[in-house]
């Protein structure tokens, strides 16, 4: 924008005809002047003289200003502009960055000694000077930081819907969430154009992605501790159902392929259904499982084998936590399949009582 407001005051409001352009300019010399962006209360205009002195518009007040674009009178008519809020929103000129946002609830968390993290009822928005002392960053809210994220105003648009949800995808909460973790994925496939796992470097970075399309690092983070965190159901990760490891957590989303999820009650079936099928239980050294299909045909689960279910079941992947078995013949034995006796094979289920539902292949 060219500088065409080093006239003098007087000159700047001498018509009571007014432009964007010159309202836009008067906006940025006040936030210069008062490290904020003029609200509608505001009783000074100022204006900002070629030897660098502050100067206060004549017969101009913000209120004033704020009725003029609501009316569209003296000249304002600005198409999608009603209030002095609308401008300032249309020029960004009170946008807040998201790594500002970040810096923000960390130092709230560091002030309040990592007690706890800022929520939409919280006032103070702390910040340090250039000394390191504390000071409240003016006319800001953690009230109105959330709704301009719910409405998506202050160029937070496509960021998050609210306060806790930013906290969320950003990683600044003591716990991990599902909703943090997917967007994480999403954000690095975009960037690394992959999914992320436990083998990177240092345990792989997590980034969040800024409005100015910007990559920022989760601090304190990586995939390898997000890993061990679900394995462990450490910082809450037991709320996750169904994902037991990153790996897993991708799988569950359907992001990437690997084996299926085993319920228990479903590998009891095709222990039953293998003794109906060939006369015996089944064990380790068995490559096919079988089962039945609507029609009570005999078919193969595809990509099974007994090994394998036997050490899912000892290392508690793919979605297993079995209680009091961590083999294949526990799990019989803890079901009361270990009966060896010859018996008549293929025979029909007895009113339903060794029925399933058609397995997942």
């Amino acid at each position: 924008m060219s500088n065409n407001y080093s006239d003098s005051a007087q000159e700047l409001t001498a018509s009571r005809t007014l432009t964007e352009e010159t309202l836009v300019q008067w906006i940025q010399w006040f936030k210069e002047k008062e490290g904020r962006c003029p609200g509608q209360d505001d009783p000074i205009i100022w204006i900002k003289n070629e030897d660098n002195s502050w100067t206060e518009a004549p017969n101009e007040k913000w209120h004033n200003l704020n009725m003029a674009l609501r009316r569209k009178s003296r000249g304002l008519k600005i198409e999608g502009v009603s209030s002095l809020l609308d401008l300032i929103e249309k020029h960004h000129l009170n946008d807040l960055s998201v790594t500002q946002l970040i810096d923000w609830i960390r130092l709230f968390h560091e002030h309040e000694k990592g007690k706890r993290w800022p929520t939409q009822r919280d006032k103070t928005v702390w910040d340090k000077d250039e000394k390191g002392e504390w000071k409240v960053v003016p006319h800001e809210s953690w009230n109105a930081i959330d709704a301009s994220l719910r409405n998506q105003r202050r160029g937070l648009t496509g960021v998050a819907q609210s306060l806790s949800i930013f906290r969320d995808i950003c990683g600044l909460n003591d716990d991990l969430t599902e909703h943090m973790l997917l967007q994480w994925v999403k954000w690095f496939k975009e960037k690394e154009g992959r999914y992320p796992n436990t083998t990177d470097k240092e345990g792989g970075s997590v980034w969040i992605k800024g409005m100015d399309g910007k990559w920022i690092t989760v601090a304190g983070e990586n995939w390898n501790a997000i890993d061990q965190a679900l394995l462990n159901e450490a910082r809450r990760m037991r709320k996750i159902k169904g994902a037991y490891s990153l790996l897993s957590f991708l799988q569950k989303h359907g992001l990437v392929k690997g084996p299926a999820f085993l319920k228990e009650e479903k590998i009891v079936q095709w222990i039953k259904w293998f003794r109906e099928k060939e006369g015996r239980y089944p064990a380790t050294r068995d490559e096919t499982v079988w089962a039945k299909n609507e029609k009570d045909q005999w078919i193969v689960v595809p990509d099974e084998n007994w090994g394998a279910i036997d050490q899912a079941i000892g290392k508690g992947a793919r979605g297993l936590k079995i209680k009091d078995a961590k083999t294949l013949l526990g799990l019989r034995k803890k079901h009361g399949l270990v009966d060896d006796s010859p018996v008549r094979t293929s025979r029909k289920p007895q009113s339903g009582k060794d029925t399933a539902e058609d397995p997942e292949l």
